[in-house]
């Protein structure tokens, strides 16, 4: 009993010295990590192009998406100031990894009073959607070749 008096009490005391700010690290929001494999072929735009219409297919709810953060040479995107705390919402960050040719996401969420949200259902929807756009990107890439063989008949 005393020892979670104390907890309680010096669980207050992060809360009136540091604010909202520190819920996230105390209660920790659920967070989910994955990753896409993708095409090498493809320049970081064209991947973080594909993240960004990806991340707008998503239909879950909470999702956050507006892109708050891009960084073309880096190979990151994210949505939902990602990097704050006390954001409600589901949120993305998308980073190219190109010696492991793959795109690591990590989806983290919290709802209102934090209420905790399904990052498992984000992440899902985010590599699904992440997956068809890449493939399009690389189609896209290919050179469409002409027969000229037919023609000259």
């Amino acid at each position: 009993m005393l020892r979670l008096l104390i907890q309680s009490l010096l669980l207050s005391i992060v809360v009136l010295m540091f604010g909202c700010a520190m819920f996230e690290k105390v209660l920790l929001v659920p967070e989910v990590n994955s990753a896409v494999p993708f095409d090498t072929t493809l320049i970081n735009m064209d991947a973080l192009n594909a993240v960004a219409l990806a991340v707008q297919d998503v239909n879950v709810s909470f999702w956050n998406k507006d892109i708050t953060y891009l960084d073309v040479l880096e190979g990151t995107l994210e949505t939902g100031y990602f990097r704050k705390p006390n954001i409600a919402g589901l949120r993305l960050r998308a980073q190219v990894e190109r010696n492991d040719k793959l795109i690591a996401i990590t989806v983290k969420g919290a709802g209102p009073y934090y209420s905790k949200l399904s990052v498992e259902e984000g992440l899902q929807a985010i590599q699904t959607a992440i997956t068809r756009r890449l493939a399009e990107a690389v189609q896209a890439k290919k050179p469409v070749r002409v027969s000229l063989l037919s023609e000259a008949r």
